[in-house]
């Protein structure tokens, strides 16, 4: 469910983090980002010179309140999907979920290629003191997904 206090509250801080993050990193050095036009679509678009190859998108996950990440698997709303299925959105490259906790001291990588082959859950689940209601998640294991850049 989308919840627009918290995305008001979280969704420029955790772009800023990421932009920081991302241009810190010597992997990344002759790489650099671009801010789509089209608020609905992914968060960031990752050249290679005049080249696109990649998107990113980012999100605080508000239960993961400490640096270690201590649930059994991550769950993504379905609504995510376009960022990995429709063309329109990704123009047809991978999409990177960058994921932060709370505090924005840790971040997790999930890659669309993972998000392709995992399966849907149903029901409504606890999601922090908040429940979601006639969402499904998408749930990749701990082993499917990196810690870090």
């Amino acid at each position: 469910m989308f919840i627009r206090q918290e995305f008001d509250e979280n969704d420029e801080r955790a772009k800023k983090k990421f932009i920081d993050l991302f241009y810190a990193c010597d992997r990344y050095k002759n790489l650099t980002l671009e801010i789509p036009t089209d608020p609905y679509t992914v968060d960031f678009y990752v050249y290679n010179g005049n080249r696109h190859i990649a998107n990113v998108e980012v999100e605080v996950k508000k239960p993961w309140q400490q640096y270690n990440f201590t649930f059994k698997d991550v769950q993504i709303l379905p609504r995510k999907r376009k960022f990995w299925e429709d063309e329109t959105h990704n123009k047809g490259k991978r999409t990177l979920f960058v994921l932060f906790n709370k505090e924005l001291t840790n971040h997790l990588v999930i890659l669309s290629e993972t998000m392709e082959n995992i399966f849907r859950i149903g029901n409504t689940r606890n999601y922090g003191t908040e429940k979601t209601r006639n969402d499904d998640f998408y749930v990749a294991r701990l082993d499917e997904v990196n810690i870090g850049f």
